[in-house]
């Protein structure tokens, strides 16, 4: 990853590099799985780079390379809209509504991204220029967080639905 992130950086001078490791430290720290830090890891690597990429790593399958791949590939084609003047919309309901429903579409529902989108947006904030750093906050609040909430709230469903179906067979039917 290093040789592919050499020399890049994005137009504020953050260099990919760092901008990767601390969307993946991010996604560590709230305990993402393996599949998940390597995403934010490769986030910004070229598609046709990152299967031969992962193939060079000892000891990773080839359905999870595949599987890794795909993911990133359909990151690198969602374009989450930088609000700028616009994020004055955030004030509505319908429109933080649909840009959540936006997000959770593109991500195919995947937690895995959704976790992988959400570090990737707080990281972006130290980067930014005040005046960025004012829009990336309301974005933050208004849409990262709300995920958050609703991915931290589908997990505890689902946990408490297997816990019952495993504790009441009978009446979980």
């Amino acid at each position: 990853v290093r040789d592919e992130y050499r020399d890049k950086q994005f137009p504020d001078g953050e260099t990919f590099m760092h901008h990767a490791v601390t969307v993946a430290f991010t996604d560590a720290l709230w305990g993402a799985d393996a599949v998940t830090i390597a995403i934010s890891l490769l986030h910004k690597v070229e598609k046709n780079k990152i299967e031969p990429l992962l193939s060079s790593i000892p000891g990773i399958d080839r359905e999870t390379i595949l599987e890794i791949s795909k993911i990133i590939r359909d990151l690198q084609t969602i374009y989450l809209p930088y609000l700028d003047n616009g994020v004055e919309l955030l004030g509505t309901e319908t429109t933080l509504q649909n840009i959540m429903k936006f997000i959770i579409k593109l991500s195919k529902g995947d937690h895995r991204v959704l976790l992988h989108i959400i570090a990737d947006q707080i990281q972006s904030v130290s980067a930014a220029s005040k005046h960025e750093k004012k829009i990336k906050a309301r974005e933050i609040f208004h849409i990262s967080a709300p995920l958050a909430g609703m991915l931290i709230h589908k997990i505890y469903n689902e946990i408490r639905d297997r816990a019952f179906e495993l504790s009441s067979p009978e009446q979980y039917k």
